[in-house]
């Protein structure tokens, strides 16, 4: 296999790997602060500021900030051997490493949009308690 058709080494980049410790530390903390309220019941607002749109924000940067670091290593990897790497990139489910690395998409987009989800319906909740507008607001 040539070294263009290579997906993984497309990740191997300041930009992704920024992209992805932003993302696992967002995720992490949105998890672990979650699941300390519902086991404390205690809301504080700042924290819930954090939780509920700082965190999912940089969840969210940090994942669109992965594929834009791949994209870039592959227009680089194109310009120097544009005869190896196609125009646009190759899906080949045959192949079990593209089908494991779809099916790794595919779930971690769906564990995405679930924390996104909860976050945002638990946001909303939060900016209309009293705790909200009585401790942060005003």
């Amino acid at each position: 296999m040539p070294k263009g058709n290579n997906v993984m080494g497309y990740f191997f980049n300041v930009i992704s790997l920024i992209g992805i410790l932003l993302a696992v530390v967002a995720t992490g903390l949105i998890i672990i602060f979650l699941s300390l309220e519902a086991m404390t019941g205690v809301e504080h607002p700042y924290l819930g500021v954090l939780v509920y749109f700082i965190f999912p924000a940089m969840l969210i940067l940090g994942l669109f900030l992965v594929p834009i670091g791949a994209f870039q290593v592959r227009q680089q990897r194109r310009k120097l051997a544009p005869e190896e790497i196609p125009p646009y990139p190759v899906l080949d489910l045959n192949d079990q490493r593209k089908r494991n690395l779809f099916v790794f998409f595919i779930l971690g987009t769906v564990i995405f949009v679930i924390i996104i989800a909860l976050a945002a319906i638990k946001g909303y909740h939060f900016t209309e308690s009293t705790n909200f507008c009585g401790k942060l607001c005003h």
